[in-house]
């Protein structure tokens, strides 16, 4: 997993209004597709509880939307 994520590695976010968390985030280039489980939704628009479960081949990232 960590080979295919090495060369989308990128110092900053790569989106607007990065998430304010005191841990050091190693973040990627958005070009893979996963898809998670979650408890919710925070107020923050946050998942919370989060786990990983498959990387999704047969999915463009342009076409990812929020669930509601």
């Amino acid at each position: 997993m960590v080979d295919r994520l090495k060369p989308l590695f990128s110092a900053k976010f790569p989106f607007e209004n990065p998430p304010e968390v005191p841990e050091k985030i190693q973040w990627v280039k958005p070009r893979l597709v996963c898809e998670v489980s979650f408890a919710e939704w925070t107020d923050d628009e946050q998942m919370r509880q989060t786990t990983f479960l498959v990387l999704r081949g047969d999915k463009d990232p342009k076409e990812v939307v929020r669930e509601v």
